[in-house]
């Protein structure tokens, strides 16, 4: 009897260890789109167009990584001592502005240049994020996000480069 009682527990003690231990679930999640790249040539053969970047604007110091997103989106984002610049560019999907900045600045004003309309945000007559669509891409440039903005005649100067 004994030996049956002990048998009995005995299993009884393993169903409950069995029946503790949690089954393993898969976790489904979103994945990262982006595909980071040593060049721009890289970039540009995943998302499927050209991105023209301003000349001298970025000595050595700058330490530089680009992103893309098949047939989509690029990504530079150029980091300095004392300065952060990202140049975007995407496939017009609805959305005007890509810059991916959301902090809130102080001023913020749309322009019209020829037939381009362009979204300037920035804070103490600086700025920080300019916008813009042109055909078939939209386009950003962010300096320093959530910092110290640039001059609006440099950003031009170096904005209108990036096509």
């Amino acid at each position: 009897m004994r030996k049956i009682f002990g048998l009995v527990f005995s299993l009884m003690c393993c169903l409950v260890i069995v029946s503790c231990v949690k089954k393993q679930e898969t976790s489904v999640g979103i994945g990262n789109p982006f595909i980071e790249v040593n060049t721009l040539k890289e970039a540009e053969d995943i998302a499927g167009f050209q991105l023209a970047l301003p000349d001298n604007f970025f000595d050595k110091s700058y330490e530089r990584k680009i992103k893309a997103i098949e047939n989509k989106f690029i990504e530079v984002d150029y980091r300095g001592l004392e300065e952060w610049i990202i140049i975007r560019k995407s496939l017009y999907d609805g959305e005007e502005d890509i810059s991916g900045d959301y902090n809130e600045y102080p001023e913020e004003r749309t322009e019209i240049y020829g037939d381009i309309k362009v979204l300037l945000r920035g804070n103490e007559g600086k700025i920080n994020v300019i916008s813009w669509r042109d055909g078939d891409y939209v386009y950003s440039v962010n300096i320093n996000p959530g910092g110290i903005g640039i001059d609006e005649e440099v950003l031009y100067e170096m904005t209108w480069q990036v096509d």
